[in-house]
């Protein structure tokens, strides 16, 4: 005899992660290899350092213009060293929401700026003056530029450890993008059905924060405690989720509940950075009892 089920929707929204993501750091316009390095090391303020050896094309660029756009993708102040051999005027175009702490200059030659209050800015560029005469290969492939004088100095200096680097020979664009926590959106409906029918589920997820690069992982706990992963594991792995949009719908799932399939369903849904897989940041839980 088919009896009818009782839908407890809970949705709950847990916003505290277990850990922060880290700020990113992109080179645009790099010419030659582009090295990067990002860090597990979790801290209040994110220290971020792009380095190069010189502009990209100083032909084009007479004034020696590099060009760092800074996008809000959470919470996190951020620490930005800003290095290079040659002279470089760094324009810094900071958005809405982000919190510089301080932008460090550093180089062989004198630097200069624009785009930023003078008040967070510490010039450490010039020769007696300088953090380290240069550094944008990672790990350090020789020839003088020793990238790895230039971070142990910057870390020295600056008190924190070093989360993102990103460095080239020669580059003039950079965007980076803060760190924080994500503001996530995910809802679930597990609908309404009668034992041994089909629950007909979709799960949507949008984002109302700065963009991430997440996996997005789905799994139901059954009354026996054990997880079923109906939409693989992860259900999207390692997925750009933009800024200010719906994500995905995942398609609908139909499950059929046999008989004897009593007790309390469990409906997990959260997101983690690609490189961190079992840290959650967002999580939506929905439950329902079979009766």
């Amino acid at each position: 005899m088919n009896k009818m089920s009782s839908f407890l929707a809970l949705l709950v929204m847990l916003g505290v992660p277990q850990v922060l993501i880290a700020a990113t750091a992109v080179i645009n316009d790099a010419n030659g290899t582009v090295y990067e390095f990002n860090s597990q090391v979790v801290q209040d303020v994110d220290l971020v350092l792009v380095s190069i050896y010189e502009v990209e094309n100083r032909a084009l660029y007479p004034d020696n213009i590099a060009n760092v756009v800074i996008e809000n993708g959470g919470e996190k102040p951020i620490v930005l060293v800003l290095s290079s051999y040659e002279q470089v005027h760094w324009a810094i175009n900071v958005t809405a929401g982000v919190e510089i702490k301080e932008v460090i200059l550093n180089g062989y030659y004198v630097h200069d700026f624009s785009g930023v209050s003078a008040s967070i800015v510490t010039n450490k560029s010039g020769v007696g003056n300088y953090l380290g005469a240069c550094g944008y290969s990672y790990p350090y492939i020789g020839g003088g530029c020793d990238t790895n004088v230039l971070i142990d100095e910057v870390e020295n200096f600056t008190g924190l450890s070093l989360n993102v680097f990103a460095g080239s020979y020669k580059a003039s664009d950079f965007a980076i993008t803060s760190g924080g926590t994500p503001l996530i959106d995910i809802s679930s409906n597990a609908g309404t059905f009668i034992e041994g029918e089909t629950i007909n589920t979709t799960l949507s997820i949008s984002n109302s924060g700065g963009p991430i690069n997440a996996d997005i992982w789905v799994a139901l706990q059954l009354p026996n405690g054990s997880l079923y992963h109906p939409y693989g594991n992860p259900a999207l792995a390692c997925s750009l989720i933009p800024s200010g949009q719906l994500v995905a719908d995942l398609p609908l799932l139909n499950y059929t509940f046999p008989a004897g399939s009593e007790g309390e369903y469990i409906w997990y849904a959260s997101i983690s950075p690609c490189d961190r897989p079992y840290t959650s940041h967002a999580k939506d839980v929905d439950t329902f009892v079979v009766q």
